[in-house]
């Protein structure tokens, strides 16, 4: 997300660059946002997350995965550890790419 956001921001200083910044992104099969919302968006970048996803519903699929670690103090953590990345993603896909049998497999980094 930090990337996309910089990439962004460059974009919107050009000419046409908002237009094609959107038709870029809207056009891979896949996009896949780490860090998703790690910073709360301005309003700007708010918009144009809204927009992005908009072109890209029920045409490409994207992924959404935040960067949140687990809560330290827990039975799962031992003391002193650091808090693994977070595995929860969210993910949509265009209607009737996929078969209704899918696999999804966590690994660690």
């Amino acid at each position: 997300m930090p990337d996309l956001e910089e990439a962004w921001a460059l974009a919107k200083d050009k000419p046409l660059g908002v237009t094609k910044f959107l038709k870029k992104y809207a056009a891979f099969t896949l996009l896949v946002i780490d860090e998703w919302l790690l910073d709360y968006p301005d309003e700007g970048m708010h918009s144009m997350l809204l927009e992005l996803l908009e072109r890209r519903y029920d045409t490409a699929s994207t992924v959404s995965a935040p960067n949140t670690p687990r809560r330290t103090g827990t039975s799962d953590s031992a003391p002193g550890s650091t808090p693994m990345r977070s595995w929860t993603a969210s993910c949509t896909t265009p209607s009737g790419s996929i078969p209704a049998t899918t696999t999804c497999v966590n690994t660690p980094e």
